[in-house]
């Protein structure tokens, strides 16, 4: 069952936020029979269509070998099918399950076209980026790492000889005042950076933006730089930071459209989800039941 297993366990997630795509064309008319299943006609349109619904992953399995994706399909219709002749849907917790299932894609199929149905302009796009424009900065930057031996801990594996915090302090804020005085930054990389990955490019960390997971304290140090400042240096990590703004600019709108799009059809549906939710009506008819300990569920210890 490696091919189709996934496909069971997909969840529903908000339709603008799934990146699944059809399988691509591949040169047949949709009514073209391809197999045939216990005596049924399969046709090239229904088997797309099936395969279009599934997750991105079973796709790939699809695309990477066609007749074991089929085979397995075909199992899983026999298996299914004599499920049925046995009334297994009509049994507990089967019966519960399949109910949880079609809740699960109607759930997706309400998502799906409440989504499709709402509408972003040009001028809601231009407003959320005017608000937000610290957010899509950018910066270019080299960076030092300079770390240090916590007391009592091992010495870093590249440094035998990792110095304590107040050394490794005080190289660094050596390391500051050479490249504010005009110090090649490159040549100070190569003979003071610990960090063997940017050290082998130079120092280069590459693009920064702010929605990065990066430490709070390494975003303020950067984008706090103008085009060839130096930062202050950072404690992160378990050393020091020294940071080189190579160059700082502004993704523009129409670079970030699409993403603003996103966002803003992402807190629509967040909105009509909020109001559908205030509008249903629940109400509990025995506060005994709900106090009650589920049978089977661990009993807190006595104290």
């Amino acid at each position: 069952m490696r091919f189709l297993l996934p496909f069971l366990l997909s969840a529903v997630v908000p339709a603008c936020a799934q990146t699944a795509a059809a399988p691509a064309p591949e040169g047949f008319e949709p009514g073209t029979v391809v197999a045939t299943i216990d005596g049924r006609k399969l046709t090239a349109g229904e088997l797309r269509k099936f395969v279009a619904a599934l997750p991105p992953n079973v796709q790939q399995n699809y695309n990477s070998d066609k007749k074991e994706f089929v085979r397995q399909y075909a199992l899983l219709r026999r298996l299914a099918s004599m499920a049925e002749k046995a009334k297994l849907d009509q049994e507990s917790p089967h019966k519960e399950r399949i109910e949880y299932s079609r809740t699960q894609v109607m759930v997706q199929a309400q998502i799906d076209a409440t989504t499709a149905g709402f509408t972003v302009s040009p001028e809601e796009q231009d407003k959320l980026y005017q608000q937000n424009r610290e957010r899509y900065r950018t910066a270019r930057i080299k960076g030092i790492f300079v770390p240090f031996a916590a007391p009592g801990a091992p010495a870093p594996a590249e440094d035998l000889k990792a110095p304590s915090e107040e050394d490794a302090k005080a190289e660094a804020d050596e390391i500051v005042k050479q490249a504010r005085g005009g110090a090649d930054f490159v040549k100070l990389v190569k003979e003071h950076s610990r960090d063997a990955e940017s050290r082998a490019k130079d120092g280069d960390f590459g693009t920064v933006t702010p929605g990065m997971r990066v430490p709070d304290s390494i975003k303020l140090a950067i984008f706090g730089l103008k085009k060839g400042e130096i930062s202050e240096p950072v404690r992160e990590n378990g050393g020091f930071f020294i940071f080189k703004a190579e160059e700082t600019g502004q993704r523009t709108l129409d670079e970030v459209r699409e993403e603003i799009g996103r966002e803003i059809r992402q807190a629509k549906l967040q909105q009509w989800l909020d109001s559908v939710r205030q509008a249903v009506d629940v109400r509990f008819d025995n506060e005994a039941f709900f106090a009650a300990p589920t049978p089977g569920a661990p009993v807190p210890a006595a104290k």
